[in-house]
């Protein structure tokens, strides 16, 4: 996560205190754990969906991180 690497090297070089590092951490986690499970629930959604892959302008490709691609 490109996000806690530069919250990271803030603190690192002191433009972040310790204690706002784990404040920043913190929210960036929960922050990704939220998006992990929006990001599941629609991949679940759309495989659930055969009717709405075939008259959709979307495609959910196989791939490792099931991209939908717009047509």
């Amino acid at each position: 996560m490109e996000t806690m690497c530069q919250i990271e090297i803030a603190e690192r070089l002191g433009y972040l205190s310790q204690e706002d590092y784990q404040c920043l951490e913190k929210h960036i986690s929960e922050i990704a754990y939220m998006l992990s499970s929006l990001r599941k629930k629609i991949i679940q959604a759309i495989s659930n969906s055969s009717n709405s892959l075939t008259h959709s302008k979307y495609q959910l490709t196989n791939s490792p991180t099931h991209q939908l691609t717009y047509l």
